[in-house]
C-alpha cells in the first residue's frame, strides 16, 4: 500500500518539477539600436563590403493577433504564451537607459523593442530579424498561417534600408546570444555627414568618393547572464541587450 500510495505522489512531483522547468524556460529579449552621432572612425573607409546578415531562417516578431486565425485566437483566449510576440512598453526595463540616449547629443535611439521567447538549444534556436522597414511589421495572423514563417534571403532589401540584423538567443550549459547586424554608410552621406560629423556641420572633401562599402557590420556571440546590461558596439551604431526571466505582469 505505501509503494502504491508512493509511486502517484513521485508522479505528481515529477509533474510539477517539469511545469517549473517549463515556466522557467521563457525569457524577455530587450533591445535598443541606436547610431552615434560623432562616430569615431578613425579613418577607416570600409572599402570592402562586408555583406549583409543572413537572415534565412530567421523569423518576424508577432505584433498583433487577429480573430482570423483559430490558433492566435485560441492562445491570446487561453493566455497561453506566445513565441516571439512584442511586449508592451510596460514589460520595458531599458526605459532609462533609452531616455539617456534621447537626451544626448552623441546618440539616436533608431529602436526600442522588447519580446517574449523559449530559450532552445543551439539547433533548435530561432534567430530574430530585425530592421526599420516593414518587414517586422507583419501581423499575427500573417505570421501564425506561415507557421511564424522564415525570411528568404533573396528578398529585396528596402531602399530606405538604415539597419537590419539578426538576434539569436541559444541555451548550451549557459546563455549565449548572436548578433549579426548592417548599418547602411549612405545613410550619413543621405545626410551630407560623414561618420564623426555632427548634423549640420560643413562636409568638406567627401570620403564616401574613396569608398565602395554599402554598410558596415557588427557580428559577435556572447555569453549572456540575466538582467546584465549588454553593449555591442560600432564606430557607427550600438546595440544595447538585456535578458531576463518574462513575467506576464511585469
Amino acid at each position: 500500500m505505501r509503494s502504491g500510495r508512493l509511486i502517484p505522489l513521485v508522479l505528481v512531483c515529477l509533474l510539477l518539477c517539469c511545469g517549473r522547468l517549463h515556466a522557467a524556460s521563457w525569457y524577455q529579449l530587450e533591445v535598443i539600436v541606436f547610431e552615434h552621432l560623432h562616430a569615431d572612425h578613425d579613418g577607416e573607409l570600409w572599402y570592402d563590403n562586408p555583406g549583409l546578415p543572413d537572415r534565412s531562417g530567421a523569423i518576424p516578431l508577432v505584433h498583433e493577433f487577429s480573430g482570423k486565425s483559430p490558433q492566435a485566437t485560441t492562445e491570446a483566449e487561453t493566455g497561453a504564451l506566445i513565441p516571439y510576440q512584442v511586449l508592451a512598453r510596460g514589460h520595458y526595463r531599458l526605459a532609462g537607459v533609452e531616455r539617456v540616449l534621447k537626451l544626448s547629443r552623441d546618440y539616436r535611439p533608431l529602436l526600442h523593442i522588447a519580446w517574449q521567447q523559449p530559450v532552445l538549444r543551439a539547433r533548435a534556436a530561432r534567430a530574430v530579424y530585425l530592421a526599420n522597414t516593414p518587414f517586422e511589421e507583419r501581423t499575427a495572423t500573417a505570421a501564425r498561417q506561415e507557421g511564424v514563417a522564415a525570411f528568404d534571403n533573396s528578398e529585396r532589401r528596402d531602399a530606405g534600408m538604415v539597419y537590419e540584423g539578426i538576434i539569436r538567443l541559444r541555451s548550451s550549459n549557459l546563455l549565449h546570444v548572436e548578433v549579426d547586424f548592417s548599418f547602411a554608410i549612405s545613410h550619413f552621406a543621405d545626410e551630407q555627414r560623414l561618420p564623426g560629423q555632427a548634423p549640420g556641420q560643413s562636409q568638406g572633401p567627401s570620403l564616401f568618393n574613396q569608398q565602395y562599402a554599402d554598410y558596415a557590420r557588427l557580428t559577435e556571440t556572447r555569453r549572456v547572464k540575466l538582467n546584465e546590461i549588454h553593449y555591442f558596439d560600432h564606430p557607427l551604431f550600438g546595440i544595447i541587450l538585456q535578458v531576463s526571466r518574462f513575467k506576464k505582469n511585469p
